[in-house]
């Protein structure tokens, strides 16, 4: 499958994700991709209303998605994959899932997470997760819309933690 953007954004398909980043890459399909929300019955009901019209949708656990890349299910589609969490991104890299870039869009503040950037926040482990990624090969970016400039976010992440 083409995969033309990964995403990592607690928000998953909102109106960012459905009005910019959707118009840039023109996705056949969004894949969203987190273990709780493939057995939430009412994220899987109500993600696909937030997705443009004709693209598909599909809500998968990480080794869900892991399986149906390697199986080349999507092959002749174009794939927008949106992660909840570095863990997510974390996993399908390790189960072979191959992308140049992720893009580090949202992650809110929470108990236990620092403030790394205006939209994003880590905790310790997130921030090694996506450090492992990026020593995994996949560039790490921070770009909020595709009309701002892309930062290194691995230089972010280098900033606040001592990895």
């Amino acid at each position: 499958m083409p995969i033309v953007l990964v995403r990592l954004d607690d928000r998953l398909i909102h109106g960012q994700v459905t009005v910019k980043w959707a118009h840039k890459v023109n996705p056949d399909r969004i894949i969203v991709v987190n273990d709780q929300v493939a057995q939430d019955p009412i994220a899987k009901m109500t993600l696909p209303l937030a997705a443009p019209a004709g693209v598909k949708v599909s809500i998968l656990s990480v080794n869900d998605a892991v399986s149906e890349h390697n199986s080349n299910k999507w092959d002749k589609e174009k794939v927008f994959i949106i992660v909840k969490t570095p863990f997510d991104a974390l996993g399908l890299v390790k189960g072979g899932v191959r992308f140049d870039w992720l893009d580090v869009g949202q992650l809110g503040y929470k108990e236990g997470r620092k403030h790394v950037t205006r939209t994003v926040s880590l905790s310790e482990d997130e921030a090694k997760a996506l450090k492992e990624v990026s020593d995994m090969g996949i560039k790490l970016i921070y770009q909020q819309l595709p009309e701002d400039k892309a930062v290194n976010f691995l230089e972010i992440i280098k900033k606040h933690f001592n990895l």
